[in-house]
């Protein structure tokens, strides 16, 4: 699963080299990854995600995160994929912050084999700072469900358009 995550961060990476769009605007599309951080699974993760913008003012975004629970934890695994709505108030030129909302779905699988899976809703906000041929974002957001949980993630993004 890691040389999965790895190579599919590489493609993407290579795939915006050629890429000279630094500010975003409607149509954008963006693929990119980036750390993440689990108060209740109390790991650090990988996440693959990409962002569409549909207007000036609105984004989708989806992502899948797997995150790495310590022995302690009792967990052999926890992933989660999110479909978000990002709205940005905040719009500089290179910059802009915004808000998201949306639908999570967390899986974790325990040593002894039992799997449970849980809807969730997601609440929370980012930003976003455009350099020439990437984006760097942070987030938090706040998953409320069975496997309530704040998340604190931060990645690159490069625009394939």
């Amino acid at each position: 699963m890691k040389k999965i995550l790895l190579s599919a961060v590489l493609v993407l990476g290579l795939l915006a080299l050629g890429n000279n769009t630094a500010n975003a605007q409607s149509g954008d599309f963006k693929l990119g990854g980036g750390l993440l951080y689990g108060t209740e699974v109390e790991s650090v993760g990988l996440q693959v995600n990409g962002v569409y913008r549909f207007t000036e003012e609105w984004a989708g975004e989806a992502d899948l995160g797997i995150y790495f629970p310590g022995d302690d934890t009792g967990l052999d695994s926890f992933w989660e994929i999110n479909a978000n709505a990002q709205y940005l108030f905040l719009l500089e030129d290179e910059f802009h912050l915004y808000g998201l909302a949306g639908l999570n779905v967390s899986t974790a699988k325990n040593i002894v084999s039992d799997t449970n899976s849980e809807l969730g809703i997601n609440l929370g906000g980012g930003g976003e700072y455009h350099l020439e041929n990437l984006s760097i974002f942070t987030e938090l957001k706040y998953i409320i469900g069975d496997f309530d949980q704040l998340v604190i993630g931060a990645g690159v993004r490069f625009p394939l358009n």
